[in-house]
């Protein structure tokens, strides 16, 4: 490609979400703008889900023994349950005795509330664990491994917690990188302005007459290769 249009190529990543005519530094407004309205937001959504993350973590952790041996207290109902097969047990009666697909309150455990549902696009139920945030684990047949399933569901609560802490410092990362962009003129801006105008000036110079061998070295050498010298024989 001739140099207007190396200049040009970056651009075009972009070009076809503004209008025509608008200009680098208009185009550099406009995304600053949408990154300044969404990181912030985004920024936002992370310290709220550090917030609950956080609170959950906590209130899990003093609802559980240290002892891994020790089953945590499970409340269905009006019911404390000790024993894990019991309490899984008494999960697998909840979800027969359902009569609708809707939420129902069903107990409690490690410290956070519990409500059972019946999903009709899964077809299956499902417990949603309450605390600062919710939590959704879908729930199988077998009395032991729903207790397992619920038991993963928390213990992933760490893990989350790391990697929105990771998601908001590259967030506030992103930001003021597009800030401190948001400073930078565009390097080409001004050489690319001039080369497009000259361009214009000589394709209508030349427009007048296409054929002319003159005309058409003067636009290879003026336009394609503006830095190098080259001679052309004014005659035949």
């Amino acid at each position: 490609p001739n140099q207007v249009e190396q200049f040009k190529i970056p651009k075009k990543r972009i070009d076809k979400y503004f209008s025509p005519g608008t200009t680098p530094k208009q185009m550099e407004d406009t995304i600053i703008k949408a990154l300044a309205k969404h990181l912030p937001a985004r920024i936002r959504e992370q310290e709220t889900w550090i917030a609950q993350y956080e609170a959950d973590i906590a209130q899990v952790k003093a609802h559980t023994s240290p002892d891994r041996e020790t089953f945590p207290v499970m409340q269905i109902g009006d019911h404390s349950y000790t024993e894990k097969k019991e309490a899984g047990q008494a999960i697998i009666d909840a979800c027969k005795a359902m009569k609708s697909p809707e939420p129902v309150p069903l107990g409690a455990y490690r410290g956070l509330s519990m409500e059972l549902s019946y999903s009709s696009a899964s077809k299956e139920f499902v417990i949603a664990l309450h605390g600062k945030g919710t939590y959704k684990v879908p729930l199988g047949t077998d009395i032991h491994g729903n207790i397992t399933r619920l038991d993963n569901k928390l213990n992933e609560l760490p893990d989350n917690l790391s990697r929105c802490r990771e998601q908001l410092e590259t967030a506030k990362s992103q930001l003021e990188t597009a800030k401190a962009e948001a400073q930078k003129e565009f390097p080409q801006e001004k050489e690319l302005a001039e080369k497009v105008a000259r361009l214009g000036e000589l394709n209508v110079l030349l427009d007048m007459d296409k054929k002319d061998r003159i005309g058409m070295c003067i636009r290879y050498a003026l336009c394609i290769l503006p830095y190098r010298s080259w001679k052309f024989p004014l005659s035949s």
